[in-house]
C-alpha cells in the first residue's frame, strides 16, 4: 500500500511541475471512446497470444477541463474481463481449472499533462503526447459458468471467507489508481482525437475471485454449502470424475498468490467535442470559444 502510495505522490508531484505555459485560453471537452480491456492476475497466462484471448470490449464517457499544458477529466468507464486456467501452457494450471468473467464499472478523476499542448485555437498544435494519472472506484463482481448456469462467485466464499478463523467476504467496490498515457491529436477546431493505455493499480486480489489457498472441501460443505465447495476446487471437472472426488488434491493447498494484487487495463480510441471555456447555463451558452463544426 505504502509503495502504491509512493507511485501515485511522486507521478503527480511531476505532472505539477512540468506545466508551462502556452497561452491562457481554457475549454472543456465532451467525449466517448471505445476499445478494449484486459486483465493481469492470478489466472493469466503465461503466453502473450493466450492473455490476448481474453480480452473484452470496453467503452468510456468522459467531460475534460483544460488549462494550458493541464487537464482535468471526469470519467465513466465500463467494460469486462475474464481469464480461464484452460489457456494456460502449464498442466497444473489447466488441472486447476479456474476461470470468470466480471463486469466492471469505474468512476475516475484524472488529471492530464499534454507534453507539447494541445490547443483547438492554435493550428501548429496538431498532436501531443499526454501522461494521465488519477483516481477512482471500481464496482466488479466475478462469475462463472457452471452446469449451463452464470454463478457470482463471491456470495459463495469459496477461500472459505466466513467461515470460523477465516476473513468475511472481500468488498465489490474497491479504490483504483488510473495511471498511463496516449497521444492526442487534433482533428479541427471542436474534434479531438486520442490512443490512450490505462492501467489499474487496484488495491484487491480477488478481481477473479483467487487469492489464498484452498479452504477444506467437506468444511465449505457443512458451512458455505455444495455449489461454494465445487467452485473452489474444480480438479473432477477437468479429470472428468464425480464432484468431490478430488478434494484431498486441493485441501489447504494453495490456490492463488496473494502477495500481488489484480491489475487490469484498457486501450481505447477516444474521440471528443470543443464545448468552448463556459458550459451552457439553463439552456443559455454564457460564453463559448467554439465555432460551428468545420470538416
Amino acid at each position: 500500500m505504502n509503495s502504491k502510495a509512493n507511485i501515485l505522490y511522486t507521478l503527480l508531484i511531476v505532472i505539477l511541475s512540468s506545466s508551462s505555459s502556452i497561452g491562457q485560453d481554457v475549454y472543456w471537452e465532451l467525449g466517448f471512446g471505445g476499445g478494449i480491456s484486459a486483465y493481469w492476475g492470478d489466472l493469466k497466462s503465461d503466453s502473450f497470444s493466450d492473455n490476448f484471448r481474453n480480452t473484452n470490449g470496453g467503452g468510456n464517457i468522459f467531460l475534460r477541463y483544460n488549462y494550458e499544458k493541464l487537464a482535468g477529466r471526469l470519467m465513466l468507464t465500463v467494460g469486462k474481463i475474464s481469464a480461464s486456467d484452460s489457456n494456460s501452457a502449464d498442466e497444473a494450471r489447466r488441472q486447476r481449472n479456474l476461470d470468470f468473467f466480471s463486469p466492471i464499472s469505474e468512476g475516475a478523476l484524472l488529471f492530464e499533462y499534454n507534453i507539447f499542448g494541445i490547443n483547438p485555437k492554435d493550428d501548429e498544435a496538431i498532436f501531443t503526447p499526454h501522461l494521465a494519472l488519477g483516481l477512482g472506484f471500481l464496482k466488479f463482481d466475478p462469475r462463472t459458468i457452471y452446469q449451463d448456469r452464470e454463478i457470482r462467485l463471491q456470495p459463495l466464499g469459496t477461500e472459505g471467507q466466513t467461515l470460523p478463523g477465516f476473513p468475511d467476504k472481500y468488498s465489490l467496490t474497491e479504490l483504483v489508481i488510473p495511471v498511463g498515457g496516449g497521444l492526442k491529436f487534433k482533428l479541427n477546431r471542436n474534434l479531438v482525437g486520442s490512443l490512450e493505455l490505462l492501467g489499474r493499480v487496484t488495491f484487491t486480489d480477488y478481481l477473479d475471485d483467487v487469492s489464498t489457498n484452498y479452504a477444506y472441501y467437506d468444511e465449505l460443505l457443512v458451512h458455505n454449502g455444495e455449489l461454494s465447495a465445487n467452485l473452489s476446487q474444480r480438479f473432477d471437472e477437468f479429470l472428468g470424475e464425480g464432484e468431490g472426488s478430488n478434494a484431498n488434491l486441493t485441501n489447504g493447498g494453495k490456490r492463488g498468490g496473494a502477495d500481488v494484487d489484480d491489475y487490469y487495463f484498457t486501450f481505447f480510441v477516444n474521440l471528443s467535442y470543443n464545448l468552448g471555456s463556459k458550459l451552457s447555463v439553463g439552456g443559455r451558452s454564457r460564453r463559448s470559444g467554439a465555432s460551428c463544426p468545420r470538416f
